[in-house]
């Protein structure tokens, strides 16, 4: 129960009973090779932190790329680079004067096209830009979160990363009045697009922030600002080291890239490192402690797909 933070709390809190430290703040330079196997990790302090065994979440680019040291030999990295950017999106965080429910809204998500046609959606993306999205997800964390204390929603829809490369360098929040300017755009198109579908959303709109692929690139150091990972085309598939173990001894990859997109795909590579980690083992055990956990029963999540035109 609770936000999507409730993940990471519980995460850390799971780490620090077992005797572990969980660090914010604390960027990791460099993945310790040493005879040929990863020692541990150096931070951007000089501080060097020493591990039987290296995790690497941070995505097959930057471990291999960027954290992996440029002298050990990994024979893909030329393959890696030529992989093209991943979907970038931007988001708008809106913050609601009273609950939606006033709108009809329960909690469900919302998929709003302007038709059925996905690839030629995609193909439209650019139109974002103009404050005309194609398509759009729409959703309410508050309704979903017991414990929100104010109402929320977020809209999200894709776009180019290459449309802000113009921008990259500059500081957050000081990209300067043309950005800002595109950034507002773009904000009062995705609106609209949802009251075309929702009317009346926008009178509960008390506050709204938007980010972009450079936000998603600064937050996360995902390279290019992409969402979620290697792009997932055929190809992929035929590259072996993209998987939990990798071709340094000692260094394990997890999330998106060593199996799949999304939360649960993402989980399941955590239980797959975990298991590469500690022994086959691990599920038994972690069967067995999932059998003991007492669960709170939650409405399941509805989802509503139309044409912005119904």
């Amino acid at each position: 129960m609770g936000s999507a933070a409730r993940i990471a709390e519980t995460a850390a809190r799971v780490v620090s009973d077992a005797g572990g430290e969980v660090r914010v703040r604390a960027a990791a330079e460099q993945i310790l090779v040493r005879d040929g196997r990863a020692r541990g990790v150096r931070l951007a302090s000089g501080e060097e932190i020493l591990a039987p065994v290296v995790i690497s979440d941070t995505g097959a680019r930057n471990t291999f790329l960027r954290l992996v040291p440029a002298d050990v030999p990994l024979p893909f990295r030329d393959d890696l680079r030529r992989i093209p950017t991943g979907m970038a999106t931007v988001s708008l965080y809106v913050g609601l004067s009273r609950s939606p429910a006033a709108l009809g809204v329960r909690g469900e998500n919302f998929w709003i096209h302007e038709g059925f046609d996905q690839d030629a959606l995609w193909a439209r993306r650019g139109e974002t830009l103009a404050g005309a999205p194609p398509h759009v997800y729409l959703s309410f964390p508050s309704l979903k979160d017991p414990e929100a204390r104010a109402h929320t929603a977020e809209i999200v829809t894709t776009v180019d990363a290459a449309d802000f490369a113009r921008w990259e360098g500059t500081a957050w929040k000081r990209r300067g009045a043309e950005y800002q300017a595109l950034k507002d755009r773009i904000a009062d198109g995705l609106l609209a697009a949802v009251e075309k579908r929702l009317s009346g959303f926008r009178d509960l709109v008390a506050y709204r922030e938007l980010s972009t692929p450079l936000t998603t690139g600064q937050f996360t150091a995902h390279p290019g600002g992409e969402s979620y990972a290697i792009p997932w085309t055929p190809d992929r598939f035929h590259n072996r080291w993209l998987q939990v173990r990798t071709p340094v001894p000692g260094l394990l990859l997890t999330g998106a890239d060593a199996l799949m997109l999304g939360v649960v795909g993402t989980a399941m590579s955590g239980l797959m490192c975990a298991a590469a980690a500690c022994g086959p083992a691990t599920f038994r055990r972690l069967r067995s402690e999932a059998h003991r956990l007492e669960v709170p029963a939650t409405p399941a999540t509805r989802t509503a797909t139309s044409p912005s035109t119904v």
